[in-house]
């Protein structure tokens, strides 16, 4: 449970009286410590970052395909390979 969810459980066993004075306290608080929403300035950072690479990004980030043909042949596969290690063969 998290801090806003402990403060609501809180909040609902109060009179309206006092469930009043716990809206003026947050009030309070947001005045005295402002939350400053940085989102906008990351998902804008990120656009320019992508925007920057996207030259770059089909030279250094090949296709799976081309990758997996450039991987040289296995002679055998990892269930073998894990059985015959098991078995004390060596490679």
């Amino acid at each position: 449970m998290n801090t806003a969810d402990l403060i609501y459980q809180e909040a609902k066993t109060l009179p309206d009286h006092l469930g009043a004075e716990v809206l003026d306290f947050i009030g309070f608080l947001k005045s005295r410590h402002p939350i400053v929403d940085e989102t906008p300035a990351t998902d804008q950072k990120i656009a320019e970052l992508e925007a920057l690479f996207a030259p770059f990004r089909s030279e250094l980030l090949p296709s799976m395909e081309s990758f997996r043909q450039s991987l040289p042949l296995q002679p055998i596969g990892a269930g073998e390979f894990c059985r015959a290690m098991r078995d004390g063969e060596r490679f």
